[in-house]
Order: structure tokens, then sequence, then C-alpha cells
């Protein structure tokens, strides 16, 4: 069901205007109190399914939020001694719920009018990497929570660095992992319009090398250029929709850092131009935004200094604009996000600074969304801006100042 709503301006008008309860429709949750947590203005507005360019479709998000720990979820073993488990047990595995259409609207109804679903395939190949049929009805039924509810949803591969590496002398292994995978995923969804977009490759680095987080080596850089080509020249050889889906490509890691955007190649696309959006992932200054060891900072602001405030923010924004989308290549930041140190005011002036930002400089951003809520406390990192059981906001005015954000700019 797709209808229009008005939409509110402004981060005091986002907070006080809260008249209206998450997913007001069929689906909805029951409307709490005034001022009780939960409340958000809705702010759902219909997507088109075509798009001239890549550039439009990016221009026509708002913000985005990931499913996250949940169908990427994963026990960290060979596949050969997880393929038994159950598409459910796989799901839940690093404890959070089921997925329902009714979390999806939650979402959705709170202004992200975009989606990014990380999977996690491994372990739901048999020998020759063909995926399983229930793994694929079970994402499927999740993406069409949200496509069929009019949201523009993107589709990956994630956490499956142990079926390819970035080595040469591993190459061609990783090529025919790369197009069994990819062929299997984009015939399933061959028939789904523009709003479905392909990403190819989640942080593509190696795990627990010196340079993982820091660009990588000039090797492993190479040949994640090389299997961004394949994947780019895998989905479009499936034909259908795939001639001209979307795709998403992403430097080493995905990183915001000089060595992996410097060693970038966009790939060549039998679509041609203007079909290909570039992922980075940036959770900035890491000490506020991400760290959960000794070197924390609790508080942030858009006049302090060092990780203390915006330099680190800035710094991957422009270097980003400047050598992607000066270019004509559109950019999405497909992760984001400050974790809950009991620091709200500064976790909202960080957010919308940095959603602000980054839409000025005509990109846009996907909160991380783990779905963990309350405090981050020693090895609990807690992302959630929602609570999945309930359908209700545990973060109404960091939503709020995100919304602003998307008010503010063009």
């Amino acid at each position: 069901m797709m209808f229009r709503v008005r939409r509110f301006s402004g981060l005091i008008g986002a907070v006080v205007a809260a008249a209206l309860v998450l997913g007001a429709c069929s689906n909805s949750a029951t409307p709490s109190e005034p001022g009780a947590v939960g409340i958000v203005p809705m702010r759902w507005e219909p997507v088109s399914n075509a798009f001239p360019d890549a550039h439009a479709l990016v221009e026509t998000i708002t913000a985005g939020w990931n499913l996250g720990d949940t169908l990427d979820s994963n026990v960290g073993q060979a596949p050969a001694s997880i393929r038994h488990n159950t598409p459910q047990r796989q799901e839940t595995f690093w404890e959070n719920q089921i997925t329902t259409e009714e979390n999806i609207l939650t979402v959705r109804n709170a202004g992200f009018n975009a989606i990014r679903i990380p999977v996690t395939w491994f372990a739901m190949v048999d020998d020759n990497l063909h995926i399983r049929g229930d793994w694929l009805d079970r994402v499927q039924t999740v993406v069409d929570y949200a496509y069929e509810n009019g949201m523009i949803v993107i589709l990956n591969t994630h956490h499956d660095e142990s079926m390819w590496s970035l080595f040469d002398a591993d190459r061609p292994k990783s090529r025919a992992v790369i197009e069994t995978v990819w062929q299997q995923i984009a015939t399933r969804f061959s028939g789904y319009s523009q709003r479905l977009i392909f990403e190819g490759l989640n942080e593509p680095r190696t795990v627990g090398s010196a340079d993982e987080w820091s660009g990588g080596t000039e090797e492993e850089r190479n040949n994640v250029n090389i299997l961004n080509q394949v994947f780019v020249d895998t989905v479009r050889a499936t034909g259908g929709n795939n001639a001209n889906r979307f795709l998403i490509t992403s430097p080493y890691a995905a990183s915001a850092t000089a060595p992996a955007i410097e060693g970038f190649v966009l790939p060549t696309d039998p679509a041609g131009t203007n079909q290909i959006i570039v992922s980075i992932h940036m959770y900035e200054p890491y000490p506020f935004a991400h760290s959960m060891n000794g070197n924390v900072v609790n508080e942030w602001s858009a006049d302090g200094v060092g990780p203390g405030g915006p330099d680190a923010i800035v710094d991957g924004l422009e270097r980003a604009f400047h050598t992607f989308v000066e270019r004509g290549v559109p950019v999405i930041f497909g992760e984001m996000g400050a974790l809950n140190r009991d620091n709200q005011d500064s976790r909202v002036a960080w957010a919308q600074f940095y959603v602000e930002q980054a839409r000025l400089r005509e990109m846009r951003t996907f909160w991380w969304d783990n779905g963990g809520i309350g405090l981050t406390l020693p090895g609990i990192a807690q992302f959630g801006l929602f609570d999945r059981r309930t359908n209700q906001a545990t973060q109404p005015e960091l939503i709020a100042a995100i919304m602003s954000a998307v008010d503010a700019t063009p």
C-alpha cells in the first residue's frame, strides 16, 4: 500500500509533531501516549519503479537503513559444518528475531525510503556453491516486505570472505565463486524493477590482515577491482531487468581511506554509463562512532576538535565527493552510525551533521542498525534505532535528527 502524507520540517517539528505512530497502516503498531518512546511522525512518500540513471535513484533516497545482524548472521564455521541449519536458525543466530513485514513498515514510515539487506550465503551452499532453495525463498520474502511496500532495496553478499580471496594465486577460484553465486541471485530476482539494487561485495578485504582497515595492499586492491568487474559482467549476462539494473561496487573494505579510494577502478559496464553506484562505509570519528576498546570518546559537536569534532567526517566525505561525484559517479555511504554510549545529545548532533553534509555533497547515507537497543557495553555494540519486537522507535530524537537533515538539504 503506497500513499502520501504530509512531511514535517525541522528537528523541532519532527519531534513535536508526533501525532502519528510508526507504521500507521493496516500493519501498524498500536499508538502510544503522546511523548512516549516510539512516537515519530509518519513521513512515507512513494518511490518510482524506474529512473533515468543511477544519479536519479540516489537523489530519490531520503535516508537509508540496514537490516543488520539478521540475514547476515552466521556461526563463523566452515560451510560443511552448518549447511544443515534451517533458515530460521541462520536468521536468528545473532539474537535478532525473525524479520516481519511490520518491522520493515515501521522503518519505512519513519522516513527511511531505502533499505539495505545484508545476506550471508556461504552457510547455505553445497560443495558446488548451489544456494539452498529454502534460503533463497526466505531472502526473497524479506526483500518483498520492503520492495512490495514501495522501498528502494539493496541486496548484497555479506561476510562471505571465506569463499574467495584477494590474492593472485586464488584468483581463478575467486572469480568462479563470484560468478556462480551472483548468477543464482541475479536469476532469482531478474524480474524486479530498478528499485532493487545488487551490491556485489560487502567490505571486500582480507580479514585479519595488517592492512585490513587501512586500504589493503596493491595486490588486494587490484583483485577487488577484478572481482567487481566479474560481478558486473555476471549480473548483466543473466538478462531480463538485470540488463539495466543499478549495481553497487566498493573499494577495498568499502573504506574511505585514501589508498582504498585512490586504488579503486570503476568497472566497465556492458549496460553503458551511469548505471553503477559506489558504496563507502564510514564510522567516523572512530573513537566516537564505533570504538569499543580503550580509545573511546563520548562527546561530539560540530565545533569540536579531534575525535570529538567533524574533521574526520568531512575528510571522508570530501574524498568521496572529489574522487567520484565530481566525476559523475554517484555515491552512497552504505554503512554509518554511532554507538549508544548514553550520549544522546552528541549522537543527535553527529547524525544530523553527517547526513546533512553528505546530502550537500549529493551523497546519501544508510544507518547501520544491528538490532541492538540499550547502552553499548564491553563486547556489546548497540546501534539500534527501533525495537523489532514492539515495532517502536527506541531513538526517536535520533531519527528526527536524520530526517531534519533530509528536510534541510536538496
